[in-house]
């Protein structure tokens, strides 16, 4: 469990696959932080610390993870977002993600507003009615408010902060990210979804 707080970016040292398994190897400060068998986050993506050498840490990517995310399409010095996860006990600063990705979806547009950047977001149709506006949402783990919300679209205020130590500082109008929509909404609507089958 992560709280959508981003602790550290790392950069894509290789993503390579070898008979049906791909490895994802990358550099980051957290180095020392971390263990094998570790669950960590990567751009909101649950993965588990499988080897280590001096500068970098590897992890197996399943294949629905290659399909359902985009660290499959990442390239070499990429800059993605990295969390250890959360401890039970301390403030919850952020909101409850789980590190498991609904969906990918496009950046439409980026902007200013003074010192914050506006980044929309392509909503796609199966998630719309778990976004709510001024709700949560983790955007390549990030934990976010949509500020903003329209039919197939939504826009997140992005503090300067955020923006200089995560991975949005890369992004571009069509790159993609992954969204984890809010869990408490998931459940609701599972349940809402059940009590109205006959």
């Amino acid at each position: 469990m992560f709280t959508g707080l981003i602790e550290a970016t790392a950069t894509l040292e290789s993503l390579e696959t070898d008979s049906g398994r791909t490895t994802l190897s990358l550099a980051t400060d957290l180095i020392d932080k971390l263990a094998i068998g570790d669950s960590i986050a990567i751009n909101g993506v649950c993965l588990t610390a499988a080897a280590f050498d001096s500068n970098t840490v590897q992890f197996h990517l399943l294949n629905q993870t290659l399909h359902c995310t985009n660290l499959g399409a990442l390239k070499v010095g990429d800059r993605v977002n990295v969390e250890r996860p959360m401890i039970f006990g301390e403030r919850l600063h952020g909101h409850l993600v789980s590190g498991h990705i609904d969906s990918t979806s496009s950046v439409l547009s980026i902007g200013e507003d003074g010192a914050d950047h506006i980044v929309e977001i392509e909503l796609p149709e199966n998630l719309a009615a778990l976004a709510v506006e001024k709700g949560s949402v983790a955007v390549d783990g990030i934990s976010l408010t949509i500020a903003a919300l329209d039919r197939d679209a939504f826009r997140v205020c992005i503090t300067p902060y955020t923006w200089t130590h995560t991975n949005m500082c890369g992004y571009a109008r069509g790159c993609i990210v992954n969204l984890e929509m809010d869990m408490v909404g998931k459940y609701v609507m599972r349940r809402n979804d059940l009590e109205s089958q006959p």
